[in-house]
């Protein structure tokens, strides 16, 4: 899915990369999607949520590796997909999983 995507090391840009990449295979997109728990207790955001059809996908951007707090987000967030991308003028590939899937913490990171 993210084959021709290019990121550049910005934050933001990287985000709005990203939407905009979505948006051109004809998603809608919302940035910042705030959720309940990103994994301290307190409320956080997703990146990137992008809506097709019945198609959720959830969507966090991190530098090099993926954080913590990215993938409980997305643990606790419903979507059909969730990835975590990682930017620093290059796509280090997207780590996916599907609904209803938990990733273990403890064989990432």
């Amino acid at each position: 899915m993210f084959s021709k995507l290019k990121l550049t090391d910005n934050a933001r840009m990287a985000q709005l990369e990203v939407r905009d990449y979505m948006e051109d295979m004809g998603y809608s997109c919302k940035l910042e999607v705030r959720v309940d728990n990103r994994g301290d207790g307190k409320t956080g955001r997703i990146d990137i949520v992008c809506y097709k059809d019945s198609e959720i996908i959830a969507i966090e951007v991190d530098r090099k590796t993926e954080r913590r707090k990215s993938i409980i987000k997305l643990n606790n967030f419903h979507a059909t997909q969730k990835y975590v991308i990682c930017r620093n003028n290059y796509l280090k590939g997207a780590l996916k999983w599907k609904h209803n899937q938990q990733l273990d913490l403890n064989n990432l990171l």
